[in-house]
């Protein structure tokens, strides 16, 4: 996707909030900018990595009837596509939640460039009957698990991210078990301009948590999600910071311990604000300033 100024000022935060620090921090959103231009959703839908080498590490010849789970890490958004590629009838279908209609359509465009049918499933009553009938149809079907579904139930499980915890649900885990399906878990990572896919077969909720932490602390400018982070993620040691934007006609600043967006005009609007400045808007102490 492209990312928003809000977003770009979102991601900062929540990498200070994860406890790291300020040098490693702009090293990872320089690399996680770059990384979204050329393998974010837009970039799919203009295909710009339609040539690009697929490296398949552990997937089946075969990816028929068969449930993957995966993350919004790496080029995840190639995957079903490369599904699609490994069963005869070249089809597949998506898990999808509250997701934008770019990420239908980037899913849909990729699929369509390689000749793979891509077919929605969407949350809701239906989705246990619609999941059991896409597999029993021979479809290899894909889900990403890290952003927790269905935002009005609550978070029932908690895992070791990074330097923190990532809460999550059981609920697709219970669905997978009632679909009695091969289950498996992959991931996506770029190297150069290839796309390498890790299928690490079938993991426990637990084991799945702790293979994407270890891989994602490794690869922060991969996940696609830091700026959501706030939402799903708790850490202690969390920075607190201050980050800062010009807009069209306002200074903005992000306060990263509430996530509040203030908005400043006047003498703050061509200059980066002070730390005492931040800290007199805000109300709260900050370690420092982040500017973009």
């Amino acid at each position: 996707m492209i990312m928003r100024e809000t977003q770009v000022a979102a991601a900062i935060a929540n990498l200070a909030r994860m406890g790291l620090g300020e040098d490693e921090c702009a090293v990872i959103i320089k690399r996680w900018l770059e990384f979204n231009n050329s393998f974010s959703v837009a970039a799919a839908c203009r295909g710009a990595v339609a040539n690009s080498k697929l490296i398949p590490v552990g997937l089946p010849e075969d990816c028929s009837g068969q449930l993957f789970m995966s993350c919004h890490f790496g080029p995840y958004v190639y995957i079903p596509a490369y599904l699609g590629l490994r069963t005869p009838s070249r089809r597949v279908s998506v898990m999808i939640g509250e997701e934008s209609d770019g990420l239908k359509s980037a899913l849909s465009a990729f699929g369509k460039s390689l000749d793979v049918s891509v077919s929605f499933i969407s949350g809701g009553i239906g989705i246990a009957k619609a999941l059991k009938k896409a597999l029993a149809a021979g479809d290899p079907v894909f889900v990403a698990i890290d952003i927790p579904w269905g935002a009005k139930s609550s978070l029932n499980r908690e895992f070791a991210f990074v330097n923190g915890t990532i809460q999550s649900k059981d609920a697709l885990f219970r669905l997978a078990r009632s679909a009695d399906a091969p289950t498996n878990f992959l991931l996506a990572s770029a190297t150069n301009d290839d796309i390498m896919l890790t299928n690490y077969g079938e993991r426990t909720q637990e084991e799945c948590f702790a293979i994407f932490s270890h891989i994602a602390r490794n690869s922060l400018h991969q996940y696609e999600r830091l700026f959501q982070l706030h939402h799903f993620t708790t850490n202690e040691n969390s920075s607190g910071v201050a980050v800062t934007w010009r807009g069209a006609k306002d200074r903005y600043i992000l306060n990263s311990s509430d996530m509040k967006v203030y908005a400043v005009g006047g003498p703050l609007f061509d200059t980066v604000p002070s730390k005492a400045e931040v800290e007199a808007i805000t109300g709260e102490a900050v370690e420092y300033v982040a500017a973009f």
